[in-house]
This record gives structure tokens, sequence and C-alpha cells, in this order.
């Protein structure tokens, strides 16, 4: 619980730095909280690092620089770049699911619609219904190549042979990637609208610490959270 303050913390501060001074110094913030959320993770793995404990801190560094992309006049070269990173993100979280166990096999799926529907269907409707018509031709396809590493993401994470509990914390992580993606699509491609940073932000800041989370608990079958 004290972990997580301290970032909710870095959060509020790195917020009230944005809307007062501007990007670059809430952006140092923003390293910070990475850079305190590296500290904890491996303080914890130290004696068991892995390869996939390794591509979880690579896939979170990548993520790091694509708010940078924002100083780049270009509108379609800034968007492009800032998609690649983030699609490299995925595609590193993709690997590190793979790596651990996640195959995508509906036969002994209860819930296959549910799925199906949660993370296939609405981000393509998404994209369909609102991005397109509201875009030029070369942006909705950009969009589109970086929903699909996200959708395949998100949907191999169900598939993930963890114990209960970091299952839990990783589809908290997923969900809030998918409502992250929504928010900054439409901030893109719509129109900003009022406390879109601080949305935007609370939801990948959410979405780290839950991946942490459930990354630290894939050995352990306790029900306890970090909350108790």
């Amino acid at each position: 619980m004290l972990k997580v303050g301290i970032i909710t913390s870095l959060l509020a501060l790195e917020l009230g730095l944005y809307y007062t001074l501007g990007n670059f110094p809430s952006f140092i913030v923003q390293v910070a909280i990475i850079g305190y959320m590296f500290y904890w993770y491996y303080s914890e793995r130290k004696a068991d690092f892995n390869i996939s404990d390794k591509l979880l801190i690579a896939s979170t560094v990548v993520s790091l620089f694509s708010p940078l992309t924002v100083y780049l006049t270009n509108f379609f070269v800034s968007s492009t770049i800032k998609f690649t990173l983030i699609a490299l993100n995925y595609i590193l979280v993709i690997i590190l699911f793979r790596l651990e166990g996640a195959k995508i096999d509906f036969s002994g799926k209860s819930k296959t619609f549910l799925v199906f529907v949660s993370y296939i269907f609405t981000p393509f409707a998404f994209l369909f219904a609102v991005i397109f018509p509201l875009t030029s031709l070369q942006n909705a396809i950009l969009s589109g190549a970086y929903i699909l590493p996200l959708t395949y993401m998100v949907l191999l994470s169900t598939f993930l042979p963890f114990p209960e509990k970091s299952k839990f914390y990783i589809s908290i992580s997923m969900f809030t990637v998918l409502l992250a993606s929504g928010v900054s699509a439409y901030h893109l491609y719509v129109s900003s609208f009022p406390f879109d940073y601080p949305i935007l932000r609370s939801l990948i800041t959410t979405s780290r610490v839950c991946m942490l989370l459930g990354m630290l608990n894939r050995f352990d079958s306790s029900e306890k959270t970090f909350l108790t």
C-alpha cells in the first residue's frame, strides 16, 4: 500500500507541474515514477530476475519515450513515431506473455463471447465508428496498425497460466490500456476535452502498476492483495 501511495503522490505532483510549468517538468516526474517502479520491481525480483522481467522493463522504457513526440512539429511524423513506440511496447509484452505460456485456445474458454466483444470487437468498432470518419486515410491506417498488436496483447493476456490474483491485476492493466488508447485516439484525432491529460496519465499509471503487481504475483497463489 505504501508503494502505491508513493506512486500516487508522484502522479499528483506530475499533474500539478503539467498545469503550472508545462510538459517537460511533468515528464521528469514521469521518469521518476518509472524509476521508482523499476526499483520496486527489481527489489522484489532480483533473486530470480529472468528474461520476462527484462522484457517488462524494456517495454516500459520504450513507451516512456512516446510523450517526447509532442515536440515534433509535423503531426503525421509525430503520431507515426508515437504509435510505433507504443506498438513496440505491446509487442514486447506479447513476447513476454508467450514466454510465460499464454496460448490462445477458445476450446475451453467459458466466456468466449465476452472476451471476443471486449478485446476484439470494441477496439475495432471504435476505430471504424469514431476514427475513420474524422481523420485522414493515412492516420486511420496508422491507427489500425496500432490496434492490431493492442488487441492481440489484451486477448493473449486472458490465456495466461497465472494464479487468479495475478490474472486479476493483469486484466485491470489490459482494461485500462484499452481505455487509455481510446482516450488518446479521441484527443489526437477528434478533440481535446477537459482534464484529458490527468485522465490519460491516471489510466496509464494504473495500467503499469497493475501490470507490475500481476507479474510480481505470478508465482504466488495466495489471495492477499497489495491493499491487505
